[in-house]
């Protein structure tokens, strides 16, 4: 929290952790693309709001559909793992 304190001129508040690493981290920044400005930094707008405040949960099924109609290839490691988080029933 204190390197990214640096970067914000405003208060930050922790409000969501999520167990993951690098795939999980590179499926989100994909997934809310639309909301990006720059480095870590999104709009909380719409669904990325609703997904932090635990109001939607974002399923498998929805990442591998957005990558396919969206034309974003998705790799192997990257399917397996979204699938290993699928069977343990973690929730993103």
């Amino acid at each position: 929290m204190d390197s990214l304190q640096v970067g914000s001129p405003y208060k930050l508040v922790l409000r969501k952790t999520i167990e993951g690493g690098i795939y999980l981290e590179s499926i989100l920044h994909k997934y809310f693309h639309y909301l990006h400005k720059s480095g870590e930094w999104f709009r909380s707008d719409g669904e990325l709001k609703m997904f932090i405040n635990n109001k939607c949960n974002i399923s498998l099924f929805s990442i591998e559909m957005y990558f396919m109609e969206n034309n974003m290839e998705i790799n192997k490691n990257l399917l397996k793992y979204l699938r290993n988080l699928n069977t343990k029933r973690w929730y993103l």
